[in-house]
């Protein structure tokens, strides 16, 4: 099993929303700089754990598995919005890890979850690959 696990900042949810990654302007369809800035901090936190195993894990073509926690500040069903929607997260992070991994985003299988911690909202995401197709 090749794996990685990191924590990203909460307020990253929200920036890199389905909702937010795409504006239009006059002259089409654009990213923001803040979502190309956070993707980009996130690919740099995926590289860096890869990084951190020396070498002992790999991402091959083939399914990948990512894997999103997120902890919300508060629960959805009480009176009021929701904080954030962690699906719509979902795709902002596969864009990250498939060009910090190098492996198209095709074969990705993905589980988003969450609970609620007030006291230390975050965002955890495993990025994970069989050993079979991320044979050494």
């Amino acid at each position: 099993m090749h794996r990685i696990k990191l924590v990203i900042k909460y307020d990253y949810i929200k920036a890199i929303s389905k909702n937010n990654t795409t504006k239009r302007s006059s002259s089409g369809m654009y990213k923001p700089k803040v979502v190309k800035g956070i993707q980009n901090d996130i690919r740099t936190l995926v590289r860096g754990a890869i990084n951190a195993t020396d070498g002992r894990v790999k991402f091959r073509d083939g399914k990948v598995w990512v894997k999103i926690m997120v902890y919300r500040k508060r629960d959805p069903f009480t009176k009021g919005p929701a904080d954030v929607d962690p699906i719509n997260f979902l795709d902002g992070v596969a864009d990250a890890v498939e060009k910090a991994i190098g492996v198209n985003d095709k074969g990705f299988s993905s589980v988003v979850d969450w609970a609620v911690d007030p006291d230390d909202p975050r965002v955890e995401i495993v990025v994970e690959q069989e050993s079979e197709y991320g044979a050494d």
